[in-house]
């Protein structure tokens, strides 16, 4: 990258977003499966409010990293499924876990919850 005029913010910006409480969490949920409905999401997150999860919805679907849909047999009951910018991100979250765990950087892991874990890349 040697000669390129570079800045962070835009990285600064999307780990301000990641560092929001429950972001990967969802992220994760909604990858672990193609499509997830609200409820779903929320079985998973028992102790979190249905307007946080909504939040953090609108924010996902406002940076593109997920997107709304309705399911096929029904009008009326609402999907959530990861774009395919949100894929790559959630490869990108992975990879840095794993940069984490291999040692290459020293950081408190708290408990691991089911959330958190990974089924499907």
């Amino acid at each position: 990258m040697e000669g390129m005029e570079n800045c962070l913010c835009h990285a600064e910006e999307i780990f301000a977003i990641l560092g929001k409480k429950w972001v990967i969490p969802i992220i994760n949920i909604i990858g672990n499966s193609e499509k997830v409905s609200f409820n779903e999401i929320s079985k998973k997150l028992p102790n979190t409010s249905p307007s946080l999860i909504s939040k953090t919805l609108r924010l996902l679907q406002f940076y593109k990293i997920a997107v709304k849909t309705p399911f096929e047999d029904s009008s009326y009951k609402i999907s959530y499924e990861l774009t395919e910018n949100g894929n790559e991100l959630r490869k990108i979250i992975l990879s840095m876990e794993n940069w984490i765990v291999t040692g290459k950087i020293v950081a408190k892991a708290k408990e691991c919850s089911e959330e958190l874990m990974v089924y499907r890349v």
